[in-house]
């Protein structure tokens, strides 16, 4: 899919290669909701229980909103503040419901400077001697 926003037309689309594009005031921090069931066949082919869910946040920038020629290319700049570096937090953790089912909150903190920014989610598990593990997914 593509990103634009649709109020003006002077924004510059993105390539979100079929991820959600989500729009964020800029400076206000700002939550993500996930949510969704494991399979059961998964949970019994676990060697040790789990009973938590845990997720990686990674937040990338990727380039800027609107086409500017005097604009320097963001990605060429050495003293950026390091937004072309993935800045990567503390997991997140949700417990998981019997049935597999789990929501967990991601809170995000502000995001000051304008741009499209890339989150990846890194979705693992805890088992019940607190060692985590990366979930398996189908998807690069």
């Amino acid at each position: 899919g593509r990103c634009q926003k649709k109020q003006n037309d002077d924004h510059i689309p993105i390539d979100t290669k079929g991820a959600e594009c989500v729009d964020v005031a800029s400076g206000l921090p700002f939550k993500l909701i996930l949510s969704g069931v494991i399979p059961e066949e998964f949970m019994r082919s676990a060697v040790v229980e789990f009973n938590q869910i845990i997720a990686g946040k990674t937040l990338q920038y990727e380039g800027q909103l609107y086409e500017d020629d005097d604009a320097e290319d963001t990605h060429s700049e050495s003293g950026n503040g390091g937004l072309n570096l993935p800045m990567r937090h503390e997991p997140f953790s949700a417990t998981l419901q019997p049935c597999g089912q789990f929501i967990m909150p991601i809170l995000c903190e502000p995001i000051v400077r304008e741009g499209f920014y890339r989150i990846e989610l890194k979705l693992g598990c805890r088992d019940v001697r607190c060692t985590e593990w990366a979930m398996p997914t189908t998807t690069p």
